[in-house]
């Protein structure tokens, strides 16, 4: 499963679900363990069974923040995803810093277990959320002039992760759509189609 994951997270998302709530702890556990192993890495691992609404999301983005070394950001994450520091703003900031104006970091994991409860509870919020990340760093890649931080999402939950994940209109296969009609942004800044997401069957 590692290897798989660790192939996988080079290009895409990855989304691991299984039915058995032991297996996904015991993935979560592995994956947790290895990529806090790694050289020049910031790790935002998010406890998904406590993340219900848009605003539990955002308290703990607030204090993964607080907890990173150095970090720009003291204020609370804001309960939206677009607006002024909000998810999008927190995602876009460079957390520790070795000396002024070098990242300490060059690849930033978002680690989120049982994310499928949020899935379940709001699903447009999750929608918003995972279109953040994509967006975000798909913006990182492909439009910043920024020193450039790979940002990549793992998701780990049940069922209904790979339920979304059959969904085209769901953010594993589709930018959310711009309100006004025009298209969407992310896939204007990027260029790219769709989110890069890899789906595997723990």
């Amino acid at each position: 499963m590692l290897m798989r994951v660790s192939e996988a997270h080079q290009e895409h998302h990855v989304v691991l679900w299984s039915a058995d709530a032991d297996r996904r702890a015991e993935a979560s556990a592995v994956l947790a363990e290895h990529l806090r192993s790694l050289p020049e890495v910031e790790l935002f691992h998010f406890e998904g069974s406590s993340i219900r609404s848009l605003k539990d999301f955002c308290t703990q983005l607030t204090a993964i923040r607080a907890a990173i070394p150095a970090s720009e950001g003291d204020a609370g994450v804001k309960a939206t995803v677009d607006g002024p520091g909000g998810v999008i703003d927190s995602l876009r900031e460079r957390q520790g810093e070795l000396s002024i104006g070098v990242s300490g970091a060059k690849r930033r994991y978002y680690l989120w277990t049982e994310a499928d409860t949020l899935l379940n509870n709001d699903p447009a919020a999750f929608g918003g959320v995972i279109d953040a990340m994509a967006g975000v760093a798909a913006e990182a890649e492909y439009a910043s002039e920024d020193l450039l931080l790979i940002h990549r999402a793992i998701l780990i939950g049940g069922p209904a992760l790979a339920a979304y994940a059959g969904n085209e209109h769901g953010q594993f296969r589709s930018w959310l759509p711009d309100a006004a009609g025009s298209p969407p942004l992310w896939k204007v800044i990027s260029g790219l189609e769709q989110p890069p997401v890899f789906v595997l069957e723990l």
